[in-house]
């Protein structure tokens, strides 16, 4: 899940635009090294990287690669040093292994064999200095409380009390708002909790006194809230399923397994994504495609020509949603779902509908990061609340940014509801997504989009 705590973020950031910075400079630097007589001047640097950027890509996209793979950036206050000097070491010699390869495969050697060697010793330096300067980063911080977070305690087991001693002796890193005991835990004072914008994890106890309908009451309720749940176990042995184990000193907590765009890395590469998409959308089609809708609109059923309705979007936030309007004007239209033959619809707006250019104002949605270009589409928030009601796992959806396209929607799970049945194939779909998430999966859900415009959706209303 998308959990709102991002303190490492502007490190990671940071991090990641030295190390882009770092091998450029050191890049040129070395060419220069290896072309003396190359021209020292704007010009000349401008010649020697149009004659070398190939290899300058492949440089940059080795390390990047390899930093995946290695889980380079993955900062956090939990880190130890231990760990921090393995993965430099691991960092450095793999790049310093693409480097050498590279270098030796043109006719004429893009480095010597002694610029390769001073170009990876420099790399393996400043790895070991820069980790070393931002693991002192998160000490500090650490120290300073930066990382504190407000949880609750709930239930008892066999470790449980052991473990709320390690949480209570480390006073920088979790503050415990409320421990609950078996006996003493109350739905309504729970509720007031979870009510709390500053509660950030809840530990709940595996194997207690707690019944079944009480832990599925403070899962749901958690959920619902965008809280963060990390289960303790009743057993120091490790057991291995669809859970994340991490360690409080020696006693391990469970939490769900973290969802792709949980990850930094694949936020700012979905973001990147649809900004440049919509920055070419909007630049290919606003001085031609939107005002000649407009006309049509305008001709059709006068003004107005966008439609705004408040729609949630991540963790449940509301925002004004665009859209072509293709409804006559109507009081019901914030709280009625459209249905199949609906009066309400204009005859433009059965065109916009059938092709979906409807949709197209909401690429605005997705450059005020309102939206996304894939996602779950957002629905009303009346159909939000009542569906969160009766859909297990409804809220899930909001984890990611609505879109505008979803796979849902190119597995044909759109148009008129007709039963609870049929929202919920939707909302297994959306779930889906969130929990599988990858670039590829954007691609292929856009290309599929694309076809369904041109060839019409016959479950479009």
């Amino acid at each position: 899940m998308q959990y709102k705590n991002k303190k490492n973020a502007n490190l990671r950031f940071l991090n990641i635009l030295l190390d882009f910075s770092l091998l450029s400079l050191l890049f040129i630097f070395f060419l220069y090294l290896h072309y003396p007589n190359w021209e020292r001047s704007v010009n000349g640097l401008k010649i020697l990287l149009l004659v070398q950027y190939k290899s300058f890509l492949i440089f940059i996209f080795s390390w990047f690669v390899i930093a995946e793979y290695v889980k380079y950036y993955l900062l956090n206050e939990n880190i130890k040093l231990g760990n921090v000097f393995k993965k430099s070491i691991v960092q450095s010699a793999l790049f310093s292994i693409i480097l050498f390869a590279i270098s030796g495969i043109k006719d004429e050697n893009l480095y010597s064999n002694f610029e390769t060697l001073g170009f990876s010793i420099v790399i393996f330096i400043y790895v070991l200095v820069s980790r070393l300067l931002f693991y002192i980063i998160i000490q500090i911080r650490l120290n300073n409380g930066y990382y504190l977070k407000n949880a609750i305690l709930i239930g008892e087991n066999k470790i449980s009390n052991s473990f709320l001693e390690t949480l209570q002796s480390q006073k920088l890193s979790v503050f415990l708002e409320k421990i609950y005991t078996n006996e003493s835990f109350v739905e309504e004072e729970y509720l007031n909790h979870l009510r709390n914008p500053k509660l950030d994890i809840i530990y709940l106890s595996l194997n207690s006194g707690l019944d079944e309908r009480q832990i599925d009451f403070i899962l749901y309720n958690a959920q619902n809230k965008y809280k963060k749940v990390e289960f303790i176990s009743d057993t120091f042995m490790d057991y291995n399923n669809n859970l994340e184990i991490n360690y409080y000193e020696t006693f391990p907590v469970l939490s769900f397994s973290r969802y792709p765009l949980d990850f930094i890395r694949y936020q700012v590469l979905k973001r990147l994504f649809d900004i440049c998409f919509s920055l070419a959308v909007l630049f290919f089609l606003v001085p031609f495609v939107y005002p000649l809708i407009a006309l049509f609109i305008y001709i059709d059923s006068g003004f107005p020509i966008l439609y705004k309705q408040k729609r949630n979007g991540l963790f449940g936030k509301e925002f004004l949603c665009l859209k072509f309007r293709t409804m006559k004007p109507n009081k019901d239209n914030d709280i009625k779902a459209t249905v199949r033959g609906d009066s309400r619809i204009t005859e433009i707006g059965r065109i916009l509908r059938k092709t979906s250019l409807d949709e197209l104002p909401q690429f605005i949605n997705v450059l005020k990061g309102e939206m996304s270009i894939v996602g779950p589409r957002p629905h009303m928030i009346s159909q939000d609340a009542h569906y969160a009601k009766i859909i297990n796992e409804y809220t899930l959806r909001h984890y990611v940014k609505p879109g505008i396209t979803g796979l849902a929607q190119v597995k044909g799970y759109r148009g008129e509801i007709n039963s609870d049945r049929d929202m919920e194939l939707r909302i297994m779909t959306d779930i889906f997504y969130v929990r599988n998430w990858s670039f590829y999966m954007d691609i292929v859900i856009i290309i599929k989009t694309v076809f369904k415009m041109f060839l019409g959706d016959k479950n479009a209303i």
